[in-house]
């Protein structure tokens, strides 16, 4: 139906699409509660199979390209966030929380720190 130029293989837009809702709703939804956070993934698969499915009736993508970039999009998005967050962000618990079991003391911390040198 439409001009294509580039590559075929992965689809950039369903990668994109994947990447960048997945990181919008862990953002958003990192407050809600569970139901919530679930409710955004089911709203961020909706949107990534709603531009794979575009790429593919447009004529501009095989099925094979959409599933690869969804796939590939989502991967960078886990890859990214464990990087850049690691176990700390836990994917979507909330930030004081986190900090919280972060900058407490252990309690072998404690004792490292009373204990006279």
């Amino acid at each position: 139906m439409t001009h294509a130029g580039g590559y075929s293989f992965p689809s950039g837009h369903t990668a994109a699409a994947a990447a960048c809702w997945a990181a919008i709703a862990l953002v958003v939804a990192r407050k809600w509660p569970r139901v919530g956070r679930r409710l955004a993934a089911v709203v961020v698969l909706a949107i990534t199979l709603a531009v794979a499915s575009s790429r593919v009736l447009l004529g501009v993508h095989w099925l094979t390209d959409v599933i690869a970039g969804a796939i590939f999009g989502w991967t960078w998005f886990v890859l990214v966030t464990v990087l850049f967050g690691g176990r700390i962000l836990r994917f979507g618990e909330p930030v004081e929380r986190v900090a919280e079991h972060t900058l407490t003391p252990t309690p072998q911390d404690r004792h490292e720190v009373e204990t006279p040198a």
